[in-house]
């Protein structure tokens, strides 16, 4: 018992350990794909991202270079505007909400916050006119109180362009804060980090060139080719102050210095950038960038100071890739060697511990008769037993071994071609028949106890396709263990019946004896069941006559089981199919 045990607990070691690495091996693998997933939908996302920078820029570019391209004089104050004049005070674009000049002082004023002369036109058109600049009023008085002019002022560029020339710093956001760009570790990973900065910031700086571009052309469109030497601008800086987009830059008009600026309408400015991008990101937000303000991803517009923020990349498990079948093939593969293996040792193991008990068993078998045979075949040669009658007895004693031991190899033999040979030929033949070239046989193997045989006079007439030496050897070996063990008591009765049921002709072997053991009808079928103990305390055998009948019967297409019930004694059946009559 040592051997096996061993060998069993190197096999469980040795799949311990190749579960464990295969298992490290998945995670790994799994983890690896995930990732690479992950970035693979990173670069997708990021040219998405690429994408619906350039057009919300697209549309917020044009507006900025419009709007900054602005000559200094179209931000002062011109007083009383007529409504035949009011092209010069509406706003070029629906998303300015005011235009403003700021003095050092603290005063603000606006060139839309007019006084009209309402009197000399209709009630239709003095209404028309009249709503805007009531509109405007109210925000001037909202700037007015609310602006810090020293701040705006110390957020814009300092030193001016010379005069006559034009310049725009867009939001100035790589500028501030190029090298403190936050990455987000859960989408991007190490190995992309780095790419995608450089990948961000070169899309940023070709989207500011492009706003640079556009602002140089509407300056030459709109600027006279003379200025004042007493006018000068700075350049223009968008910027978020107390919650306000503003446009705003330094000037010098008459020699005062100035600032001007454009209150952008965000809530509108907005939801018309979202609109732009709907079919790329619908859930994308876009928040303001501060100017401390480093938690951003890096997804910031040229034109303002705004970023685009999505939601991070999410590695949706679906379907079955080829890499997943691989790696359940792969494990399939390692259970089924593992199990391969298992069952091979499992094999072996088994058919030594059978051959340990068959060479058990037959010691055991051939040493009690050969005894016999060497201490009677001594006596009667040396003429010890000299008396005729106890001769015949002793005669009788070695024919009857002999023959115990001629149906013994027999079994044996049978067994071994059991399991090597191919089905045995059949025919076609009557099961009364059949029963009655039978009976004898078993009848003459119950002489020798002191009991009854029965048998039925009449069998079924149905015909069955059978090997009837089979059928005799599988009867023989029932009877022979009802001779054997079911004839313990006085008025012993050993009885065959047989019966139909559906397509299925019964035949019963059973004794009123003592039965089976509950013990040992786990193993009633195995082959070699008998232990050499067992053997030497219960009758002779070597354990193989149902085994070997159970296989025999299989063979010819029917079975052979233990029934149950509730009178004293063991009831076999043995089962054969019923062939149809023609």
């Amino acid at each position: 018992m040592k051997r096996p045990l061993h060998v069993w607990s190197v096999f469980g070691l040795v799949s311990v350990i190749l579960v464990a690495s295969a298992g490290w091996f998945s995670v790994r693998y799994v983890r690896n794909e995930e990732a690479r997933i992950r970035a693979q939908l990173s670069s997708e996302q990021d040219q998405s991202i690429r994408l619906a920078l350039w057009r919300m820029d697209s549309l917020v570019i044009p507006l900025i270079a419009s709007e900054a391209a602005k000559t200094p004089e179209s931000f002062e104050s011109t007083g009383v505007v007529f409504v035949g004049d009011a092209t010069s005070v509406t706003n070029s674009s629906r998303y300015v909400l005011l235009n403003f000049q700021a003095c050092t002082d603290g005063s603000v004023t606006s060139p839309q916050a007019v006084i009209t002369n309402l009197q000399e036109e209709e009630e239709q058109s003095q209404q028309q006119v009249a709503f805007e600049p009531l509109n405007t009023l109210e925000r001037l008085a909202e700037l007015q109180q609310n602006l810090n002019v020293a701040k705006l002022t110390s957020l814009l560029p300092e030193a001016p362009v010379i005069s006559g020339q034009f310049d725009v710093v867009a939001n100035g956001y790589f500028d501030n804060n190029g090298s403190n760009i936050v990455q987000n570790n859960a989408v991007y990973p190490p190995a992309v980090k780095g790419q995608r900065s450089e990948k961000v910031i070169a899309d940023y700086n070709t989207r500011q060139v492009r706003l640079q571009q556009l602002a140089q052309q509407n300056a030459i469109d709109n600027y006279p080719m003379t200025m004042s030497p007493l006018t000068s601008i700075g350049t223009s800086q968008p910027l978020w102050l107390d919650g306000r987009l503003i446009i705003a830059r330094r000037a010098r008009v008459g020699g005062l210095d100035v600032v001007q600026g454009v209150w952008l309408d965000w809530d509108a400015l907005r939801r018309d950038l979202l609109e732009e991008i709907d079919d790329l990101f619908p859930e994308a937000r876009l928040e303001p960038i501060i100017a401390a303000d480093t938690e951003t991803t890096g997804n910031v517009l040229a034109a303002i100071p705004v970023a685009l923020l999505v939601d991070d990349v999410v590695v949706a498990r679906s379907g079955w890739s080829n890499q997943t079948v691989a790696l359940i093939g792969a494990w399939l593969g390692l259970v089924v060697a593992i199990g391969s293996v298992g069952y091979l040792l499992y094999a072996v193991s088994s058919l030594s511990e059978r051959r340990a008990a068959f060479v058990s068993a037959v010691t055991h078998e051939l040493r009690t008769p050969l005894t016999t045979f060497q201490l009677y075949s001594d006596m009667l040669a040396e003429g010890v037993i000299q008396d005729p009658q106890q001769q015949k007895e002793y005669l009788e004693t070695l024919r009857s071994e002999a023959t115990r031991l001629g149906h013994l190899v027999e079994n044996v033999l049978a067994y071994a071609r059991l399991e090597n040979r191919p089905r045995t030929p059949q025919q076609l033949i009557s099961f009364a028949d059949l029963m009655q070239q039978i009976i004898p046989r078993l009848k003459q193997r119950t002489v020798s106890i002191e009991g009854t045989f029965q048998s039925p006079a009449d069998f079924p007439e149905v015909q069955v396709k059978v090997d009837a030496s089979v059928i005799e050897q599988i009867l023989f070996n029932l009877i022979d263990n009802a001779c054997k063990y079911g004839v313990r008591r006085e008025n012993a009765v050993i009885e065959i019946e047989t019966t139909i049921e559906g397509k299925c002709v019964h035949v019963d072997v059973f004794d009123n004896g003592p039965g089976i053991d509950p013990q040992v009808k786990g193993r009633l079928f195995q082959p070699f069941s008998k232990s050499d103990r067992e053997a030497a305390a219960t009758v002779p055998g070597l354990g193989l006559g149902l085994s070997l009948s159970l296989g025999l019967a299989k063979q010819q297409g029917g079975s052979l089981t233990l029934v149950d019930t509730s009178k004293p004694g063991a009831r076999f059946r043995l089962e054969l199919p019923v062939q149809a009559t023609p």
